[in-house]
């Protein structure tokens, strides 16, 4: 968990500083936008990640109550510099939530009620209150991944347990 909260930290601290070329130190970005999807259902207020395997900044969303997400590198909804990137999805419960889906259990130890969403399988691993699979979270395991070009870009992306 330590892990996933100092990586997403990284990413923000590139965002406020920026780096690259243009003007004032900044790259050129376009509009980057898509929705999240976890077995069929929109994935609602989710942390979206594009982490930069190019060298350009990173850029980050949240998803809506549709999953829908636009990015932002310097200024809200501006978008991501051209380049390819690992995509992150984070969605956390808080921990009273954490503890009601602990409460959740039946008797018989049958599965958690989630939203539809089996979060006791990322709960197992050790990422204590990850609504979405684990593998999700870090650039080093995510199957996502994204290349933004000089556009309009739109990544969807469908999520499996």
């Amino acid at each position: 968990m330590n892990r996933i909260i100092s990586g997403f930290s990284c990413c923000l601290l590139s965002i406020l500083l920026g780096c690259g070329g243009g003007a004032n130190g900044r790259r050129d970005v376009y509009p980057v936008s898509g929705t999240i999807k976890f077995a069929g259902a929109p994935v609602i207020g989710a942390v979206v990640s594009f982490t930069p395997r190019d060298g350009q900044p990173a850029a980050v969303g949240r998803t809506d109550d549709q999953g829908h997400y636009v990015v932002t590198t310097y200024e809200g909804g501006d978008g991501a510099a051209v380049g390819s990137y690992a995509v992150i999805v984070m969605k956390f419960a808080a921990k009273a939530e954490v503890n009601d889906l602990d409460a959740s259990h039946s008797p018989d130890g049958s599965t958690p009620i989630d939203s539809g969403h089996n979060a006791s399988s990322a709960q197992s691993t050790g990422d204590e209150g990850a609504l979405l699979p684990p593998i999700y979270a870090d650039s080093s395991t995510t199957t996502l991944s994204a290349v933004v070009k000089a556009e309009a870009n739109e990544f969807n992306f469908e999520l499996t347990p």
